[in-house]
């Protein structure tokens, strides 16, 4: 844990932009279990939606470095490619997200953003890790890479009505 290594720090935060699912009571009941477990933090805890703007300003950086790019697909697609793509004669290593979007022009996804498709802003990893070497992201039960299903911000229902979320897991609900 980073608290036992030298200079240490352990934060909490709540991770509460959900705003329909939150009330005051549960940062403090959550806070009350974790010390009744014996969790302590350092400094005051963090909420997730006072940080909205520090987000933004992240997610601009990397669009403008083209490093992030809006996908359309419903976990469904998403399954629905994987089956493909492990059924496929040459092996079934399946990555996390086929990067189906990834391949979109930028007039296929600002037209699908303008007719109000959902969406999610997913992180470019073979981008990225061109820019800054290797990404590495694994599921150490399972030994899967999941630098490819980063997600950065979800847009349920255009660029005016975005939940901000940091996530590992694909696909919109």
């Amino acid at each position: 844990m980073a608290r036992h290594s030298p200079d240490g720090v352990f934060l909490l935060r709540h991770e509460d932009i959900d705003g329909s699912r939150v009330r005051e009571e549960f940062y403090h009941d959550i806070e009350g279990d974790l010390k009744w477990l014996g969790l302590d933090w350092d400094g005051v805890p963090l909420r997730q939606s006072a940080r909205i703007s520090a987000y933004d300003k992240a997610l601009e950086s990397l669009h403008r470095r083209t490093l992030a790019y809006p996908c359309f697909c419903t976990r469904r697609e998403i399954q629905e490619e994987l089956s493909r793509i492990a059924a496929a004669p040459q092996g079934a290593e399946v990555p996390v997200y086929p990067g189906i979007c990834r391949r979109l022009s930028a007039d296929e996804q600002q037209g699908k953003i303008d007719v109000g498709l959902p969406y999610a802003w997913r992180l470019d990893s073979r981008r990225a890790g061109e820019l800054v070497g290797e990404l590495s992201l694994r599921d150490l039960r399972f030994g899967r890479n999941l630098s490819e299903c980063r997600f950065v911000r979800r847009c349920d229902f255009g660029a005016e009505r975005c939940r901000h979320r940091l996530s590992s897991r694909g696909g919109r609900g």
